[in-house]
């Protein structure tokens, strides 16, 4: 899925960072997120609002490019309502 290039385009227009665990690795961080989103096996893709804090969206284990879009919308729309609320300098 994150190799579509309609998905990548419109990652690349919203600045959006892809972070990719292995698993193969023992790495309580990986077994903490994974237990967050009540999940034990992979996969796990988890779109994140650039807010600090701001829950994950889990996307579906058979991913379509319309969970992603969908995904993508709702973190932007929760980043930019975020970022709105913050003091001016």
């Amino acid at each position: 899925m994150f190799s579509n290039q309609q998905v990548l385009a419109r990652l690349k227009e919203l600045n959006v960072l892809l972070v990719k665990a292995d698993k193969t690795i023992k790495q309580s961080e990986i077994n903490a997120d994974m237990a967050r989103y009540n999940r034990v096996g992979l996969p796990l893709n988890i779109i994140t609002p650039g807010t600090p804090g701001e829950k994950g969206i889990v996307l579906p284990e058979r991913v379509l490019i319309e969970h992603v879009n969908q995904a993508l919308d709702l973190a932007s729309s929760l980043s930019k309502k975020s970022s709105s609320s913050l003091p001016t300098k």
